[in-house]
């Protein structure tokens, strides 16, 4: 479709407009109660994704700035005149722990909430100790399909903790972890609002100022003492393959 259109969204309800954040051409302003969205065209898919969002319907833009619900003929609304602006800059992704600043900038909470969707575990976080012991008797070709960092703990009573990548992983205890791109996601959750992993990684590593582009982004799942979840970052270059040889030597390996 190639008509201008427009929709409206409940300031209650502002986190949705994330969804389409990234989508090129999409312009943005608050009447007071809500956020008006509004484009030039759309396409079929678009459509059902801004229908997603609305509250109410997806309007088709008539001259002189007449609403028209789309599939109807007759106009019921007008286009409010207002300072129109990128949706990407009015409406912005905050990290996990970040609250809510004052301002004509609307912030969405990106989160962790439960989901059903099944996906693959590509990343464990295990005590060392039983690393070692898998890596003792494991296969060589299950040791050359993972790699492997080591968390130095900072004070002699906390237990050494390794991540581990791989598929296969290792069948020992510890928490596994989904990757969308460079950042893993606890199994059984994922992200909120839904939007692209480029965007959540560019979210998270505006907490690590020397994070680059290949670290990988651990969000923890969350708990009692971190409600949102906590982030951990590990260097590309801190992983290693799992070889006997390796593993044996890890109690030398970077911390991350």
């Amino acid at each position: 479709m190639t008509s201008p259109w427009a929709l409206k969204i409940a300031n209650s309800h502002v986190q949705r407009a994330t969804k389409v954040r990234t989508l090129a051409g999409i312009m943005a302003a608050y009447d007071g109660e809500h956020l008006w969205l509004k484009g030039e065209s759309r396409d079929a898919a678009t459509s059902v994704l801004l229908a997603s969002i609305a509250d109410g319907p997806v309007f088709d833009v008539l001259a002189p700035n007449l609403l028209v619900p789309s599939g109807d003929a007759v106009p019921t609304e007008t286009l409010p005149d207002l300072s129109w602006q990128p949706l990407r800059d009015l409406v912005q992704l905050s990290l996990p722990n970040a609250a809510v600043p004052f301002g004509r900038i609307r912030k969405a909470r990106l989160q962790l909430v439960r989901s059903e969707t099944v996906r693959p575990a590509e990343v464990l976080i295990c005590e060392r100790s039983s690393f070692v012991s898998w890596a003792g008797t494991a296969a060589e070709i299950r040791l050359h399909a993972c790699r492997f960092a080591v968390q130095r703990s900072g004070r002699p009573d906390e237990t050494t903790m390794v991540v581990v990548k791989g598929n296969p992983l290792p069948a020992i205890a510890g928490r596994l972890f989904w990757l969308s791109g460079n950042v893993a996601i606890p199994l059984g959750f994922e992200w909120s609002p839904a939007v692209d992993e480029a965007t959540v990684r560019d979210v998270l590593l505006r907490s690590r100022e020397d994070a680059k582009r290949s670290t990988l982004v651990i969000w923890q799942a969350p708990s009692k003492d971190h409600p949102t979840g906590c982030l951990d970052f590990v260097a590309e270059t801190d992983f290693v393959l799992a070889s006997r040889t390796n593993v044996r030597a890890s109690s030398g390996g970077k911390q991350f």
